[in-house]
């Protein structure tokens, strides 16, 4: 496996030299069509076709109107994540999610970053008000092969980004929480290993809360941010037994991260440098 995935580094290393976002959108793009092929998303091309449309528009648009150039890569990005996370049996739901994700990272800023996850935001928005729209955890089911096919694609681009560290704590700080449960409650190492091999898991810790624009500038604000998503994606999922623990976690902590910066100040993100 760790063979293949250094060959398949250098691989797209080569074919997309330059700007990571090309490698990100590449990979995310190649992980929603195993997902459509393999585990039957009740997904359209059409709902794809329009997110992505939106939300280049809604970049092209406000960039303007912020006099900031348009960012392609960003949106496309942007658009990938809701294809892969919001689920809805209409054709304007991922269009409009894709416009509020994309709004919010002009409108909704701190000291130059985006408080929300676009994607995030845009599927939050989504399910809370309309009743057609959905989040399915299981979609990528237990498969752990699948898990781990996303895991390596998820550790370059993390790499890349130079945010591996919180993808890897994350996964630390939630392993350590079910391995604490599965101590305490006496279940065995099989119901452990089903828990691990979840898709949306590693899909989440390398793709979402990686997002070097809305995490924490310095490390130790990473290591901290990443171990109270952790804690409460644990308390939502085995303790309030409420779905969608992952994102809902991020999303409702997420405001914390201006406050790690302030406590451990470290330079601003920028792509590619």
């Amino acid at each position: 496996m760790k063979a293949i995935m250094i060959e398949l580094k250098s691989f797209l290393d080569r074919i997309l030299k330059g700007d990571i976002r090309k490698l990100q959108f590449f990979i995310m793009a190649t992980i929603l069509l195993i997902g459509v092929i393999f585990r039957d998303f009740s997904l359209q091309l059409s709902q794809v076709i329009f997110t992505m449309i939106s939300a280049y528009a809604t970049q092209t648009i406000f960039g303007h109107f912020f006099n900031k150039k348009s960012n392609l890569p960003s949106a496309l990005i942007t658009s990938m994540g809701l294809s892969l996370l919001l689920r809805s049996d209409t054709l304007w739901i991922h269009p409009l999610a894709a416009f509020i994700a994309i709004s919010s990272k002009f409108i909704i800023q701190w000291n130059g970053k985006h408080l929300f996850n676009p994607a995030m935001l845009g599927v939050i928005v989504s399910i809370y008000i309309f009743k057609s729209s959905w989040i399915s955890p299981g979609q990528w089911g237990h498969d752990l092969s699948l898990g781990l096919w996303i895991l390596g694609f998820g550790y370059i681009i993390s790499g890349r980004a130079d945010r591996r560290d919180i993808s890897l704590s994350f996964v630390f700080f939630y392993v350590f929480f079910l391995l604490f449960r599965k101590v305490y409650y006496g279940f065995t190492f099989e119901v452990f290993i089903h828990q691990l091999s979840s898709g949306s898991l590693f899909l989440f810790a390398f793709f979402m809360i990686s997002d070097p624009r809305t995490t924490p500038n310095h490390i130790k604000g990473r290591w901290m941010h990443s171990f109270f998503v952790a804690l409460l994606a644990y308390f939502w999922q085995y303790h309030l037994f409420r779905q969608s623990s992952l994102i809902w976690s991020l999303f409702l902590l997420s405001p914390l991260v201006p406050i790690w910066d302030k406590i451990w100040e470290d330079k601003l993100y920028v792509w590619n440098q």
